[in-house]
C-alpha cells in the first residue's frame, strides 16, 4: 500500500509540474500576441511610397491627400476636356489630373514613369503628375463587363469593354420592321462601330481612327433618327404586325 501511494504521490507529483509547465511567461505573450493580430491586421497601411495603381485604390477612407507616388504604366485614354489622362498597370487604371500642367501630354499607348501625389475623389487619383515616356506598349486586355457591373462604378478609371451593339441592332431592325423597310442596311452602321472599336483596341496609333470614330457616330446617329421619326405601317406587313 505504501509503494502505491509513493507512486500516486509522485504521479500528482509529475502532473502538477505539467501543469506549472504550461504557465509561464510566454502564455502570456502569446496570448497577447492573438489579442493583438486583428488589431495590427485593422491598421490602415501607410501611404508612403506608393508603387502600384491596385495599392493607391485601395487606399482606405477618408484618404489624407498629398502621399507621394511612383508608378510605371501604359497611357490608355487621354483628351483635353478637363484633361483627362488614365494609366493603367497590371494591378489597375487611375485618372491622372493635368489640370494645370504646361508639358506635353501623352499619347495612348506610351509607357509612363509616373510620379506625383495621392488626390482625393470619388476615388484616388494622381495629382501633381510628371512622368517621363520609356516606351512604347500594347493596350492591356481589356476587361467584359456587363452592363450591371458598369453600373456599380467600381470599375472607375479602368479599360474594358462594354458592348451594347447587339441589342441596338436589334431595336432599330425591329422599328424599320414596323416601317416595311428591311433590316440590311444596318450593316453600314455595324460595321464601323465593329471597325472604330478594333482600331481603338489593337491599332490605338492609327490616325484612321478618328475618321472611323466621327463617321459610326454619324452614321449610327442617322438610323436612330431615322427610327424615331418615321411612320409606323397601321397594318401588319411581310415582317409582321407592328409592335405595341
Amino acid at each position: 500500500m505504501r509503494s502505491h501511494a509513493v507512486r500516486a504521490t509522485r504521479w500528482v507529483s509529475h502532473r502538477s509540474r505539467t501543469v506549472r509547465l504550461v504557465r509561464p511567461k510566454a502564455l502570456a505573450a502569446a496570448l497577447f500576441a492573438l489579442l493583438a493580430s486583428p488589431m495590427a491586421l485593422a491598421q490602415p497601411s501607410s501611404p508612403t511610397g506608393l508603387r502600384s495603381v491596385g495599392a493607391i485604390r485601395h487606399l482606405k477612407q477618408p484618404i489624407s491627400p498629398g502621399a507621394p507616388l511612383h508608378i510605371r504604366g501604359v497611357a490608355t485614354y487621354y483628351d483635353t476636356v478637363a484633361p483627362n489622362l488614365f494609366v493603367q498597370d497590371s494591378t489597375g487604371g487611375i485618372w491622372v489630373d493635368l489640370r494645370g500642367v504646361k508639358a506635353t501630354p501623352p499619347s495612348p499607348g506610351d509607357v509612363l514613369d509616373l510620379r506625383g501625389s495621392v488626390g482625393a475623389g470619388f476615388t484616388p487619383y494622381v495629382a501633381n503628375p510628371s512622368w517621363a515616356v520609356v516606351g512604347k506598349s500594347p493596350f492591356p486586355k481589356p476587361v467584359h463587363l456587363t452592363y450591371d457591373d458598369a453600373a456599380t462604378g467600381a470599375w472607375d478609371s479602368q479599360w474594358v469593354q462594354l458592348v451594347f451593339l447587339y441589342s441596338a441592332v436589334v431595336l432599330i431592325a425591329r422599328r424599320l420592321h414596323d416601317m416595311g423597310w428591311a433590316a440590311w442596311p444596318l450593316i453600314v452602321p455595324a460595321a464601323l462601330v465593329i471597325a472604330m472599336a478594333w482600331l481603338y483596341l489593337y491599332v490605338p496609333t492609327s490616325e484612321a481612327k478618328v475618321n472611323v470614330k466621327w463617321a459610326a457616330i454619324i452614321v449610327s446617329a442617322a438610323f436612330m433618327v431615322w427610327g424615331l421619326l418615321g411612320k409606323s405601317q397601321a397594318e401588319p406587313n411581310r415582317f409582321g404586325a407592328p409592335a405595341a
